[in-house]
């Protein structure tokens, strides 16, 4: 109770401190138009008089300073006195945490999943997930597109303290992992009363050490350069299951460049930057590709259809295959779904983040095949005679010679 009234004093200096400057800025204009009708005794009042603000000024941003001190401090500690340090490493032995909410804010947004996945030996051996009730089943509707989560869902999920309670049992004294923990751990601080102390391991972190480059750092623009599929995103299992093989990936790029994690840490110490190769950098998110223009071909087979890639083509980068692809008509999704018409499959020799034979995209698209989905893999021979269809398929008995059409006799 103290911490609210704390903060609504904070609000009251503030918002006292706004009407001095406002105050102090009539006399001053005052003053000063004063001057310019050499009113000199009218001037000189209104500089005697701001001297009544301005000393206020001085005396609330100090006495603001402290109460808002105080109201950080009571109840809870100030998250800079928590005993929980960031750790680079690449761990085998972990609890990997995801929470959805309502927003960004912490101290106004409210948490309405909680997810966590328990790793040994690198295998998930565990999984907690829960939904959680808000105060106000007023969802965001950009919240509700992104994560898929709405009123009617929350209005029977448990009480936010019941899901922490069992939550924070769960992760027990493990290292936590996450991508951008800090803003899972803010959600945490704010809604525990003695929030948990463990270290932690923030992927966005290493993301920002390790591929540096990259344009966007984002958990699914990571995801697509990794090829990890990027269905059901936003939701607190699988962005825990995705940010488990992010975590991975990582760890394989940093001994492939570094031979060891020791090194790598040695190295980021040291301020050396680590590379990978220009054509890794240089791939795209799928959101960056918008046709050139947009007079298509209705009657071409690659018009309105669905296109995933995956894999390394040998004769023309992705980059300007799925340009070509938007330019004619086609679309472009980073992950493999119902929509999916075409999964083009190139080249995974030498691919160190393929784990077997396949990737994660034509493994799911075998399965949804087998399931009765209407997926067709494609080889890269097969792409190039789908793109390039209306070349291969021009009349043998036809030519065009400036622009005007002649039949052959």
């Amino acid at each position: 109770m103290d911490s609210i009234f704390n903060r609504i004093k904070s609000f009251l200096y503030k918002t006292f401190r706004i009407i001095l400057w406002t105050i102090l800025g009539i006399l001053v204009f005052t003053a000063a138009f004063a001057i310019t009708k050499n009113e000199t005794a009218v001037c000189f009042s209104c500089l005697l008089f701001a001297a009544l603000p301005i000393f206020l000024l001085v005396k609330t941003k100090k006495k603001n300073k402290q109460v808002y001190n105080e109201s950080v401090n009571s109840e809870k500690t100030s998250s800079k006195n928590y005993k929980r340090v960031e750790i680079l490493d690449f761990l085998s032995n972990y609890t990997l945490l995801d929470l959805e909410t309502t927003g960004l804010s912490a101290d106004i947004d409210e948490i309405i999943e909680v997810s966590a996945i328990r790793v040994r030996n690198n295998q998930i051996v565990d999984t907690f997930s829960s939904l959680v009730r808000p105060s106000s089943f007023d969802i965001p509707a950009k919240i509700v597109e992104l994560t898929g989560i709405n009123a009617n869902m929350l209005k029977k999920a448990p009480e936010k303290t019941e899901v922490l309670n069992v939550f924070i049992n769960f992760i027990g004294d493990d290292v936590l992992v996450g991508y951008n923990t800090p803003f899972d751990l803010g959600f945490l601080d704010e809604n525990i009363l003695n929030p948990p102390d463990n270290n932690y391991v923030d992927i966005l972190s290493l993301v920002k050490k390790i591929l540096p480059k990259i344009p966007k750092k984002s958990l699914e623009s990571v995801c697509e350069y990794f090829d990890i599929d990027n269905e059901n995103a936003h939701r607190g299992l699988v962005d825990c299951e995705r940010t488990k093989a992010v975590y991975e990936c990582l760890k394989d790029t940093v001994e492939k460049n570094y031979g060891s994690v020791d090194t790598f840490v040695k190295a980021i110490r040291s301020g050396t930057p680590l590379g990978l190769s220009k054509s890794y950098y240089d791939v795209r998110p799928v959101s960056d590709f918008v046709p050139k223009n947009y007079d298509f071909d209705k009657t071409h087979p690659a018009f309105g259809m669905y296109f995933v890639f995956t894999g390394e083509l040998e004769k023309m980068d992705r980059n300007t295959a799925m340009q070509k692809v938007v330019d004619l008509g086609g679309h472009l999704n980073s992950s493999v779904c119902k929509k999916t018409n075409y999964l083009v499959c190139g080249s995974i020799e030498g691919n160190r983040f393929v784990k077997g034979r396949k990737t994660s995209k034509r493994e799911k698209a075998e399965t949804m095949i087998a399931e009765g989905a209407n997926i067709k893999i494609l080889t890269e021979k097969k792409f190039y005679d789908i793109i390039y269809f209306n070349i291969k398929k021009k009349p043998r008995n036809c030519c065009f010679n400036s622009g005007l059409f002649f039949m052959k006799i």
